[in-house]
């Protein structure tokens, strides 16, 4: 892959700087996560999913060579709080699909039992967005206290490359196979890589 720095990547200070922009983002994703607990629940959830792929993306960033920075167990949370808002995310989604099909005439309970699909028995989503926020903030808060060297542009664009690399391997098994688990792939890590180039103002 062909690097073209452009923007806040394309000049000499922020190769010094990307600690700062770093900071900044996390700060943002912060923001963020508090925000969604006054949104209403559909859209508190898709808040919530935003900001754990945003900071999922810019872990992936930092230097792997520091022992000390618990990245791993940092992502490892990040997906059991991402697992624990899926159901609602769905539920979300077939809900539209549904009154998109059938217009006016929709009622979800009516109609699933019609495609023999049961309805998932989920609790309430309101109390989980809150908790789900928390914890989230929380771990945003852990990431910035305990990862004093945030990462430098050399790790930056390693970490960008190796994206790529995962991008490139799933979009060539996508089309070769053509499987679904591999079109899959492909989209994730080519959000994931897109982020990434937002963050570091680099142009693919």
């Amino acid at each position: 892959m062909g690097l073209l720095l452009t923007g806040a990547g394309a000049s000499t200070s922020a190769r010094d700087t990307v600690a700062h922009p770093f900071r900044q983002a996390l700060r943002g994703l912060s923001r963020d996560a508090c925000k969604a607990v006054s949104m209403p629940v559909d859209e508190a959830v898709h808040r919530l999913r935003l900001v754990i792929k945003r900071l999922r993306a810019l872990l992936r960033l930092m230097p792997r060579h520091r022992p000390k920075t618990p990245v791993t167990s940092w992502d490892s949370a990040l997906r059991q709080i991402s697992r624990r808002l899926a159901p609602f995310r769905d539920r979300h989604v077939r809900r539209d699909l549904l009154r998109h099909i059938v217009g006016k005439h929709f009622h979800e309970g009516k109609w699933m039992g019609r495609m023999t699909t049961s309805l998932d028995a989920l609790p309430s989503a309101q109390p989980i967005v809150r908790d789900m926020a928390s914890r989230l903030s929380e771990l945003i808060s852990d990431v910035t206290a305990r990862h004093r060297n945030p990462p430098d542009f050399e790790s930056c664009e390693k970490g960008l490359r190796r994206s790529w690399r995962r991008v490139r391997r799933y979009r060539e098994a996508a089309v070769r196979a053509g499987a679904i688990e591999d079109f899959h792939g492909w989209r994730r890590w080519q959000k994931r890589m897109e982020s990434q180039c937002r963050f570091m103002g680099v142009s693919v």
